[in-house]
């Protein structure tokens, strides 16, 4: 094949594309959090306009900031994987969001609607009123208020890397509207233009993935007994179980997959038949569908940053990878992320718990969800929720809301702010002291172990997880 043959070849294979547009900014004067900054532009205009009499002086000056502009220069491989360039890192983030926008648009989409609790109002209460017990449990974790707290604090990498990101969704959306999404979602009313601080809650959700996340149907229908236990500790009503007295035993097996398990292997020089560099194999086992998909992708500013790797759908940055220097992946770690608490109760409320023989009155919030019905009417059903100084309560299997005792819990990473700041500083790690700096800086990695290889043939394994 000459030159030109394997060049064309390559084009073949490589289709370019430049998107590009004027975002803009989420903010204007005197509005939205203060850690993201006004654009600054060259372009900017100053008009100004004087009036003077024999005693006074006005100056007016009006200011217009220009917007500021992502571009990001997207190519596809053969089998679809994205390389994606930009001048800086907001460029990148933008660049996977309009990938986004049109590999996974219905999952994010969906998603958004589920941790800020809205999935009833908009995909109807589903079988059996999932969407409806869903709806509760999301609002009673308040992941979405935890995360919109959060946000207005996030570094200004952090909001710059989830605005860019959402701008590069809605553009994707404004080229080709919802019929432009790939997915089950096209023609949908729901689909929308997204916020950044819905991109961040939805990340922050993710490190609940085995905590709260898994007790969504026990937080939804936990409701406090209707009638005095009889003596036995079986409620009037007969509805819910009790904990056997003295055996103190409750079977959080229930929660875990056993048919899930990562995989990952790190081979240090010396284990190498050259005796020279490392190798890595990642081999994850998420379940691969819904959002607990990886999408492949690369990275690059000129220079600056050039990382190749995956990341969870929906999501900016790079979860698992390699840059020239390092190569890492994670295996979920046998930690628990979620601690929980046997209450004894009040015997003179069920929704009070004694603390050293004091009584404390749990937090009673009323949760209201809007449910469509098939008929396209739109009503609401309310129900009050209650929460301990340690986290929500749980009807829990075998354990139940007596008058006596109940289960809730306390989760390591409900305020695990650093897990989002921590992926994002992984973009331009160099080698694997970088790495080792950078996830000690942090202590975000919420439930996984680490392996990792240098390319002078160092191995690394760790489990700094929240636990």
């Amino acid at each position: 094949m000459t030159g030109r043959d394997a060049a064309n070849a390559g084009s073949r294979r490589l289709a370019a594309f430049v998107v590009a547009a004027v975002v803009a900014v989420s903010c204007s004067p005197g509005e939205g959090p203060e850690s993201i900054p006004l654009p600054t532009s060259p372009d900017t205009t100053t008009t100004t306009s004087s009036t003077t009499t024999t005693s006074t002086t006005t100056t007016t000056t009006t200011t217009t900031a220009v917007p500021p502009t992502f571009e990001a220069n997207i190519r596809r491989t053969t089998d679809g994987v994205p390389h994606i360039t930009g001048r800086n890192r907001a460029d990148l983030a933008y660049g996977q969001g309009y990938v986004s926008g049109g590999d996974y648009g219905c999952t994010l989409m969906d998603q958004i609607l589920k941790v800020e609790g809205e999935r009833a109002r908009n995909l109807g209460p589903g079988d059996n009123g999932q969407n409806v017990d869903s709806d509760f449990a999301w609002r009673a974790i308040g992941i979405a208020e935890i995360a919109a707290r959060d946000f207005e604090a996030a570094s200004p990498e952090v909001v710059e890397q989830f605005s860019a990101f959402s701008a590069g969704w809605n553009q994707f959306l404004r080229d080709q509207g919802d019929v432009g999404l790939s997915g089950w979602c096209v023609g949908e009313t729901w689909v929308r233009p997204i916020e950044p601080v819905e991109v961040y809650t939805y990340a922050r959700s993710v490190a609940l993935l085995a905590s709260g996340a898994n007790f969504l149907d026990f937080i939804a229908r936990a409701q406090p007994p209707a009638a005095p236990a009889a003596e036995t500790g079986v409620p009037a009503d007969g509805t819910r179980g009790r904990l056997p007295a003295g055996t103190g035993a409750v079977d959080f097996g229930v929660l875990g997959n056993d048919d899930l398990g990562s995989n990952a292997w790190g081979i240090g020089s010396e284990r190498t038949e050259t005796g020279e560099g490392g190798i890595l194999v990642a081999n994850p086992h998420f379940p691969w569908e819904g959002e607990l998909r990886f999408a492949e992708t690369h990275l690059t500013v000129p220079g600056e940053i050039d990382i190749y790797g995956a990341q969870l759908t929906g999501l900016p940055g790079i979860g698992i990878g390699f840059t020239d220097g390092v190569a890492w992946s994670h295996t979920v770690s046998a930690g628990h992320r979620f601690t929980a608490y046997s209450l004894t109760l009040d015997p003179a409320s069920p929704t009070s718990y004694l603390v050293d023989g004091v009584s404390r009155p749990m937090t009673a919030t009323d949760h209201v969800v809007e449910i469509l019905r098939p008929d396209g009417t739109v009503d609401t059903e309310t129900r009050t929720l209650y929460a301990s100084e340690y986290g929500p309560i749980i009807d829990f299997p075998n354990v139940g809301w007596t008058d006596q005792q109940v289960l809730t819990y306390r989760d390591a990473n409900i305020d695990n702010d650093e897990f989002v700041e921590f992926y994002s500083d992984l973009l331009d790690v160099e080698d694997l002291a970088d790495l080792r700096d950078t996830t000690a800086r942090h202590q975000g990695v919420p439930l996984f172990n680490t392996v990792a290889v240098g390319a002078s043939g160092e191995t690394w394994y760790a489990d700094t997880s929240a636990t």
